[in-house]
């Protein structure tokens, strides 16, 4: 078994100083292009405090994480907080299997938010732990964007897939990922990092709409080397159910604040 990976904060620039439009254009770009996936098999990272020093009373906490790698979900990987299943291969394939529907839901509004930002989906993976605050993170030098499943389902998220309302799910976590986003640039929650996130937000505003109303974009199936069983692509629809979707109205999108961390 590979040794734990351990990370450390990465620093931030001065906050204090301002930016030209065109430094901030640049900054959204980058802050997209430096996605990558992370191929690692166990994660952790310990628990840090980072001084915003803008404000002086305010601190960044960063909670601990120690995750394992389980499979894979629509091309995408999942990892569980080793407390919730054991490196048995049987424990972590049962896992899986058992909520495949509600993973293969949260995959699919996640990669309807990397279509938003015209990023590869390839930089976002599924974690699922059993308590804590943590509904995503950037990891630390990385820009690999992490999303928590137990979230989606405590915000009610996977109910609202399951009625038929993708909107609201896509366009709340594409959000949050416009936030993890900006981790690639920022590393505290600074001024520097509100305006930079406004900033990608705002460049992205019709795109999230129309992918939202849209229902999302469906992803591309994995490559038959990496597909599990629970990996498996959900049939289009058929006729008959294609024209009930053209037939109901567009449903309104509620923009939501970005969610917290």
């Amino acid at each position: 078994m590979p040794a734990p990976i351990q990370d450390g904060p990465r620093p931030s620039k001065p906050p204090g100083e301002p930016i030209t439009p065109q430094q901030r254009d640049h900054l959204v770009q980058k802050a997209i292009r430096s996605s990558r996936p992370d191929s690692s098999t166990n994660i952790r990272e310990l628990p840090s405090v980072h001084k915003v020093e803008e404000m002086h009373t305010m601190c960044d906490p960063k909670p601990g994480m120690n995750i394992v790698h389980v499979g894979e979900m629509l091309g995408l990987r999942v990892l569980i907080d080793d407390a919730v299943v054991s490196f048995s291969k049987e424990d972590r394939q049962r896992f899986i299997l058992e909520n495949r529907q509600g993973l293969e839901h949260f995959a699919t509004v996640l990669h309807a938010c990397a279509s938003i930002y015209r990023m590869s989906s390839q930089a976002v993976h599924i974690f699922y732990d059993t308590s804590g605050e943590t509904v995503a993170f950037n990891r630390s030098h990385h820009g690999s964007l992490f999303f928590n499943y137990r979230f989606f389902k405590q915000f009610g998220h996977l109910d609202m897939v399951q009625q038929g309302n993708k909107a609201d799910p896509i366009n709340s976590w594409a959000l949050t990922m416009a936030h993890e986003l900006t981790h690639n640039v920022e590393a505290s929650h600074n001024t520097r990092f509100q305006n930079l996130m406004q900033a990608i937000n705002e460049r992205h505003t019709f795109r999230i709409y129309e992918i939202a109303k849209g229902g999302g974009a469906q992803p591309s199936p994995p490559s038959p080397t990496t597909m599990k069983p629970s990996s498996v692509r959900p049939p289009p629809p058929g006729p008959h159910q294609q024209q009930q979707q053209q037939q109901q109205p567009a449903k309104k999108v509620s923009y939501y604040q970005p969610l917290k961390r």
